[in-house]
């Protein structure tokens, strides 16, 4: 919601717009404004974590900064983007096919995907596979992890924090690696995706809200008109 006010209903960029600025480089600043914006509170609960999880395995500072910058920064970066990705998807996924259509479709198809993903990873198969291995319950398991969410942003992220714990950080930088190519590649793709569609997207957004607002009005108008129609006939009647 916050992306699409920023992006699409910004009385801001309605104004940029205007002037001989490229879309795309609105489009991106805007995205980073956004960005920051709305992950600040975010941004300190991280910092929160970070020092605590820094402090309680005495890692170096430095180490935690790199964590921090390399890692931590990168897959919030990772996230917003696929969701800027989803927004212009869904904007013009809405306006060819409707807005009730289009949500359905999309909670049906996010309740099938959250049961599918729980039928072939169960968090309780794996509590239980670690349990096994009690009181040693602070080893490696990566083992009882489904192979799949070994390619999951999330999952580099809980790896390298698992090394830096371990004081082994030659183990966690290949993780690191992985978090920043992923969110560089999805930025590339962005600025692509919004240089060849954020001002047409944006365009057809505007007329959108300019159709529905005059609908609403001639709805309004009607409504006036067959009141006071009625009016008149009880009037005539009695």
């Amino acid at each position: 919601m916050v992306s699409y006010s920023t992006l699409f209903r910004s009385p801001e960029v309605a104004f940029l717009l205007t002037k001989p600025i490229n879309p795309v480089r609105i489009f991106v600043i805007k995205f980073f404004d956004n960005f920051f914006y709305s992950s600040g509170t975010l941004l300190m609960v991280l910092v929160a974590l970070l020092t605590g999880f820094t402090w309680y395995f005495k890692i170096n500072v430095f180490y935690s900064l790199i964590l921090f910058f390399f890692n931590f920064l990168p897959f919030m970066l990772t996230a917003g983007l696929i969701g800027v990705l989803l927004l212009l998807l869904l904007i013009n996924t809405t306006l060819k096919f409707g807005f009730r259509k289009v949500v359905s479709i999309l909670a049906l198809g996010y309740v099938s995907i959250i049961i599918v993903f729980f039928q072939f990873s169960s968090p309780m198969d794996t509590v239980n596979g670690v349990m096994k291995y009690f009181p040693n319950v602070d080893g490696y398991f990566a083992n009882l992890i489904p192979a799949y969410i070994k390619f999951l942003p999330n999952n580099w992220l809980a790896e390298s924090m698992f090394w830096m714990a371990k004081g082994e950080i030659q183990l966690a930088i290949p993780y690191m690696v992985l978090q920043v190519s992923l969110a560089s590649v999805l930025l590339i793709i962005v600025v692509l995706v919004g240089k060849a569609n954020y001002l047409k997207t944006w365009h057809k957004s505007i007329d959108f809200q300019e159709n529905t607002r005059k609908k609403a009005e001639a709805q309004k108008f009607f409504h006036l008109k067959n009141l006071q129609y009625s009016k008149i006939h009880s009037l005539m009647c009695y």
